[in-house]
């Protein structure tokens, strides 16, 4: 019966979903928040709650029922603060209808980008001490390295300093070049898009470089898919999408994902085999597509409460977030002590959830519908602000970075959120630094 009911609370969460968004897109397809979220929350966690109740992993559809109520909430939350009468609020679509200001003073700009630059390149530079590990092993600068030496890399840059491994600020770092490079390069990429410049060209294919080498520097995939679907989303900002378009970039990250995975280590070369795939039939896509696994981590703390084997932690999981949010501070996650509950096998191996999972074993499934209603509102009322705003080169780039981060609060949860939120803030903030420093003449002459 509960299956029954899970799998007609999806369609009718689908369905409402796809009215919502229809009526708040106007036809176009501008990248939301809403349709980010949205999107998170099937891809990652809705196949994971039907494929565990069809291969016996969970006891029966409750965590269908519980991610279907939760999305039904979100859903409420977001028309009710999305179409409150709170003042005039801008569609999407009329932001993207909107032509790109030029910039009061490109020289400001190059002074912004400069001091941005230098001082991104000085932190990747010092947390890899010199080239990035995994560019290393591209170039071939490691004799005799194999994907042993990407994974050993990687473990080192995202997980040794929990168990009292050298820290570097990695963490903190790793934040500022996943934000930083990706923000330059949509500023390029915008002021070419309104000059036709070629030399603003070259400046965005440069960031282009920049942003592969030090987000893929530790060896991890995840940073730069996710920074592709950022330079998207601003992209969806200022030019009309087609859906073959977005099919053709879909099949360009499904390669590049697939690739890394292969040169990282993180799937064997013989995953793609037709062996391989015959006898391990989801494996690969497993492994490529991680939040896959993120939605199977929530089913089974879900399953792990309601067993008995775990209790609930009354905030705790979302206070050890917070802590480990902080520069310095490596107190083991949650993640952790779920990783050996799964048996899984690595002594520093991690077990990451959506959010849905953080929220119910800190506060159950009321929890959950509350948390989701909260998010709900809390991007409702952000769409009616964020495209209010000027578009100019910088604007785009802090509103693409806030509706990015606002999606991703289904994967990373509000502490990730509010973490990645000030790193945005202080790369705008050190890029107006930057600009400010433009000589007096040039200022003049822009004014």
């Amino acid at each position: 019966m509960t299956l029954y009911l899970g799998l007609a609370l999806f369609v009718i969460c689908l369905i409402s979903f796809l009215c919502i968004w229809l009526a708040d897109s106007k036809g176009s397809w501008v990248i939301t928040p809403f349709l980010l979220f949205a999107a998170y929350e099937m891809i990652a966690l809705w196949p994971a709650t039907i494929y565990a109740y069809y291969t016996g992993l969970s006891m029966d559809a409750y965590p269908m029922l519980v991610a279907g109520l939760g999305f039904a909430c979100f859903l409420g939350g977001f028309v009710l603060f999305r179409w409150l009468p709170l003042g005039r609020a801008r569609p999407s679509r009329a932001f993207l209808d909107l032509s790109i200001h030029k910039p009061p003073s490109k020289t400001r700009y190059v002074f912004g980008i400069l001091l941005t630059t230098i001082v991104l390149l000085g932190m990747g530079l010092y947390l890899y001490q010199g080239i990035p590990p995994f560019t290393k092993f591209l170039l071939g600068r490691v004799p005799g390295a194999t994907t042993d030496f990407v994974r050993e890399s990687r473990r080192v840059f995202t997980k040794s300093y929990f168990w009292g491994g050298e820290y570097r600020g990695q963490g903190f770092i790793r934040s500022f070049m996943r934000v930083g490079w990706p923000f330059l390069l949509v500023i390029s990429l915008s002021v070419y898009y309104e000059s036709k410049s070629r030399k603003w060209l070259l400046v965005t294919l440069g960031f282009s470089l920049f942003s592969f080498v030090f987000i893929t520097g530790d060896g991890t995939r995840a940073s730069l898919l996710f920074a592709m679907i950022y330079v998207l989303t601003v992209v969806s900002m200022i030019k009309k999408l087609k859906v073959g378009y977005l099919i053709l970039v879909a099949i360009g990250l499904f390669v590049l994902v697939t690739g890394l995975s292969l040169l990282s280590g993180k799937i064997p070369v013989d995953a793609l085999s037709i062996h391989f795939l015959l006898t391990h039939k989801t494996a690969p896509l497993q492994r490529i597509f991680a939040g896959a696994s993120n939605g199977m981590h929530s089913v089974y703390v879900i399953e792990l409460i309601e067993s008995g084997v775990c209790d609930y932690r009354y905030g705790q999981v979302h206070w050890h977030n917070a802590l480990n949010a902080l520069p310095g501070v490596g107190e083991l996650p949650f993640a952790r002590e779920l990783a050996v509950l799964l048996g899984k096998q690595g002594e520093t191996t991690f077990a990451s959830m959506t959010y849905l999972g953080m929220l119910y074993i800190d506060f159950g499934p009321v929890g959950v519908m509350i948390g989701y209603m909260v998010i709900g509102c809390t991007l409702g009322l952000a769409q009616r602000t964020l495209f209010n705003s000027k578009k100019t080169p910088l604007q785009l780039a802090l509103i693409g970075s806030i509706v990015f981060y606002l999606g991703m609060i289904s994967l990373n949860g509000i502490i990730g959120f509010i973490s990645f939120f000030i790193v945005v803030l202080s790369i705008y903030s050190l890029f107006a630094i930057g600009a400010s420093l433009t000589p007096y003449t040039h200022r003049r002459a822009s004014a």
